[in-house]
């Protein structure tokens, strides 16, 4: 929740309804007000807060205001225990939610698997899917930790399903001619005949300035991945972003190949 509010966004956001304040614990003001907070957060949010720190301190004192009460009793408010479970079990029915399953968090991996993998990766892209798809199922997300787990859980799981399904494509000719690339024993000399390097390691190099020795070395280096025979249509049904996405890892990975140390 963001930490600044105008005057105007506390009205129509924080103000409590007669049905809200119904819903309010009358026995005592602390837990009255330590209610409040956690309905209207939840309603904005579609979660509870985890630390009373979490609520932005104007709100506290809007809503405190509204139940003529004061904000200082909100820090009193206990975070732990019965009563605030019993509060959220409340709040969770009012607002027609529940406690996320297993089973929800295997249906959410298999949405987001169909819906959101299938045409992008990026990680801020699928948290914001993912909590947007348990708002609308009115499920009350796991913690952020947990929520990033099952996140990245699934991309491994998806990826491991994207790459079978291109190495089933390869043909077994094909992939001993990949094999091969990384043999050194069969490899290529070196320009200076010191050490002999894999066809892939000349396949890495950087093509250097422009000149008539660099554009034949590059029209090699293409020779060599046409002489594998990868099927022309191997990525027609992978979305362009997907391509991007592992066309970045990729180069991440090649960088950390020849800079290990990190040294540039």
């Amino acid at each position: 929740m963001k930490r600044q509010w105008d005057a105007e966004e506390l009205i129509e956001n924080f103000t409590l309804t007669p049905e809200e304040i119904a819903l309010l614990d009358n026995k005592s003001e602390v837990n009255r007000l330590g209610k409040a907070v956690l309905l209207k957060f939840f309603q904005m949010e579609a979660r509870f807060p985890r630390k009373a720190a979490d609520v932005p301190s104007m709100v506290v004192s809007y809503i405190a205001r509204l139940l003529s009460l004061s904000p200082q009793q909100y820090k009193e408010y206990s975070f732990d225990g019965r009563t605030i479970e019993r509060h959220r079990a409340d709040i969770r029915l009012f607002f027609g939610f529940r406690k996320i399953t297993s089973q929800d968090k295997k249906d959410l991996k298999t949405w987001l698997c169909e819906k959101i993998l299938a045409y992008d990766r990026t990680e801020s892209h699928l948290e914001a899917a993912a909590k947007k798809r348990l708002r609308e199922l009115k499920l009350e997300p796991p913690s952020p930790e947990r929520l990033e787990r099952l996140i990245r859980s699934t991309v491994s799981k998806n990826e491991k399903i994207f790459c079978v399904g291109i190495f089933q494509q390869i043909e077994l000719i094909t992939l001993k001619k990949m094999d091969a690339l990384v043999n050194t024993q069969s490899g290529l000399e070196d320009e200076q005949n010191q050490f002999k390097q894999s066809v892939f390691n000349f396949l890495k190099t950087d093509p250097g300035k422009t000149s008539l020795k660099s554009i034949l070395k590059e029209i090699e280096k293409l020779q060599c991945i046409r002489e594998l025979g990868l099927p022309t249509k191997l990525f027609t049904n992978v979305p362009p972003k997907i391509i991007t996405h592992y066309r970045r890892l990729c180069c991440k990975n090649l960088v950390k190949t020849e800079n290990p140390c990190g040294r540039s």
